[in-house]
């Protein structure tokens, strides 16, 4: 669900004597390798400049350069690089961090359209590019669907979202599996072209760390991240406590920091967190158009651009209060979301989004406070992630977690306003782009945004932007590997939270699901199972959570808090990954989820659909 680290005070006192910080000083917790002034940290060479392509749009009204193109280019390898330290000390040289942009946000220039529209529909950025995929999309399910021996006939063809669960590096490597498994790029398997078919892929804390993986490397296929980044970064992670002192991107993430200061910005724990789990997550390449560091730029991206991945969405959930009693999110906490195009809310209170590429910028009444000037580069991929998995508010800074934040602390504080609270520290502080704006009352006060992990609420399911009546979506497979369980099983309850929200918000697209007790005792916590089959209106919801399978290499149910994977157990947890979106290679389950798929759009289906409904249908 969330990075967690379950440790106890006298583990964390060991940790602190092996990377040699004093006991006053808690503050050398890993740190995610990321940097805007710096690169992913395996035997990195020269970087191309984030804004090589064509220029972005200057706001969400406006087209993204398309291309008829439908093929699917893989990136240019990698040299070989070591996990050692000296080998990355090597990679963040001083002449190859000449070669990144800079990680502070710049002031640019916003003409004087508004930055500020109201929930009403899609931008014009999100419309176009779902236009042109849903094309894409059609066509691969159409093609998959003609594979099987039984016929389906549709009046059409429904449009599906892939959704990735939080739960740390388990959730990024299993989830890394399902889509592996799915994309006919990467696998044989019988559900291979289904990722193809996806119109849309959202992701929260973990599995915005896969987003971000996948998006920020122009929609690479697993097997190349695997080989080429995870198998090399997560052996030695920076993101964990006794890796601090030694991470080689140290030096560059606390530049960082002081170079964003000095533009006249807050930096937070969440940011070098943010920026050490970057670190992790995106390639350097030298082809053009490879890597992008910043959200808005994947519309830059040759495989965007082809739309040959699904639109990809990050959540995060917004405080509005960090001085009261109560510093977590409630349980009706507004969901933010993140796209390349913008960021915002559906929720009431808000309902209201701005361009994602000009998030930092001082606004008031949805127009710039200095005439025509905005702010660029705050969209950073590390921060993005990096507040989709902040969680070091939790008990107001007294969790284990908010302990391990202090060890972060010496990458902030020589950068941080003498002005910022205590509190404040705690949370993602974004400039609030919704300042002075009527149609959002619940926010529309505040200069600042306070946002974390987008799974704190126990929804640690990023359906809520799926749910949205604008977006259409008619099928959901949703990879659950919360840590519901002590020994970090999920069992229905974060899906419970969903459904019961969406009641609330009156998002009646959400169809019922059962209590934790009903996952459990019939078996269906650690079995594929389908929900809202009989309800045309709502959306079916395909889930996929996390199990152990009588195959699987390694077991699945790692801890949130584990960071380091040896190169074999990243390729473990990966097939594990695809155990799970294949049924254990089960021969019946590809035609039932056929089955669940085509149910949206045709009135007749084969028979044999009707012992897989019994099966897999959940009913009230």
């Amino acid at each position: 669900m969330v990075v967690i680290m379950r440790l106890s005070v006298s583990v964390l006192v060991a940790s602190l004597s092996l990377v040699g910080v004093n006991g006053q000083s808690a503050t050398n917790t890993a740190v995610p390798k990321l940097s805007a002034t710096s690169a992913p940290a395996s035997g990195l060479s020269t970087l191309t400049s984030a804004s090589a392509g064509p220029p972005a749009p200057k706001n969400t009204t406006q087209s993204v350069p398309a291309s008829s193109s439908v093929s699917v280019t893989s990136a240019a390898p990698l040299s070989a690089a070591s996990s050692t330290s000296s080998a990355k000390a090597a990679a963040t040289s001083s002449a190859f961090q000449d070669k990144l942009p800079s990680y502070a946000p710049k002031e640019a220039n916003c003409g004087f359209e508004p930055l500020v529209r109201p929930a009403r529909g899609l931008s014009r950025g999100e419309q176009q590019y779902v236009r042109a995929r849903k094309r894409l999309a059609d066509r691969a399910l159409k093609q998959w669907l003609d594979g099987f021996d039984e016929k389906f006939s549709l009046t059409h063809m429904p449009t599906l979202a892939l959704t990735s669960s939080g739960g740390g590096d388990r959730a990024m490597l299993i989830g890394a599996g399902i889509v592996k498994a799915l994309d006919d790029r990467d696998s044989d398997s019988a559900v291979s072209g289904l990722y193809q078919s996806m119109t849309y892929h959202a992701g929260l804390s973990g599995g915005s760390w896969l987003l971000t993986t996948l998006a920020g490397n122009n929609f690479d296929t697993i097997s190349t991240l695997s080989e080429q980044l995870w198998e090399k970064t997560l052996v030695n992670n920076s993101l964990w406590i006794t890796h601090y002192a030694t991470a080689p991107e140290a030096p560059f993430v606390k530049q960082d920091m002081l170079d964003k200061a000095k533009a006249g910005f807050n930096v937070t724990v969440t940011e070098v967190w943010g920026r050490l789990i970057a670190w992790q997550l995106l390639l350097a390449k030298q082809e053009e158009e490879g890597t992008v560091y910043h959200l808005s730029d994947v519309r830059r991206t040759r495989a965007f651009r082809r739309f040959e991945g699904p639109y990809p969405i990050m959540t995060a959930l917004g405080v509005e209060d960090i001085n009261g009693p109560i510093c977590d999110a409630a349980d009706n906490a507004t969901q933010y979301e993140f796209t390349p195009d913008e960021f915002g809310s559906w929720d009431k209170g808000v309902q209201a989004f701005t361009p994602t590429e000009f998030l930092g910028s001082k606004l008031s009444g949805g127009q710039p406070v200095k005439r025509f000037t905005c702010v660029r580069n705050f969209d950073d991929f590390g921060m993005v992630a990096g507040t989709s998995s902040t969680k070091f508010n939790e008990q107001c800074g007294n969790s284990q977690l908010s302990f391990i934040a202090q060890y972060l602390d010496p990458f902030v504080s020589p950068a941080q306003n003498n002005a910022s609270t205590a509190r404040q520290k705690l949370y993602a502080r974004y400039p609030n782009p919704f300042h002075n704006v009527k149609a959002s009352p619940k926010v529309s006060s505040a200069n600042e945004l306070y946002l974390v992990d987008g799974g704190q609420a126990n929804q640690n399911n990023p359906i809520w932007p799926l749910l949205q009546p604008a977006r259409k979506v008619d099928v959901v497979f949703l990879n659950d590997n919360s840590a519901d369980t002590d020994n970090n099983w999920p069992n229905g309850t974060e899906l419970l939270h969903t459904y019961q929200q969406a009641q609330l918000a009156g998002l009646t697209r959400m169809p019922p699901v059962p209590d934790a007790a009903t996952f459990v005792n019939t078996g269906i916590f650690k079995r594929a199972a389908f929900f809202g089959c009989d309800d045309p209106k709502a959306v079916t919801i395909i889930w996929l959570p996390n199990a152990q399978y009588k195959s699987s290499p390694t077991p699945a149910n790692t801890a949130s808090s584990q960071f380091d994977y040896p190169a074999n157990e990243t390729r473990a947890m990966i097939r594990d990954g695809e155990l799970i979106m294949t049924q254990e290679d089960d021969a019946q389950w590809p035609v039932c989820v056929a089955c669940a798929v085509a149910k949206k759009a045709s009135r007749k289906l084969p028979e044999e659909c009707t012992a897989c409904f019994d099966k897999y249908c959940w009913k009230k």
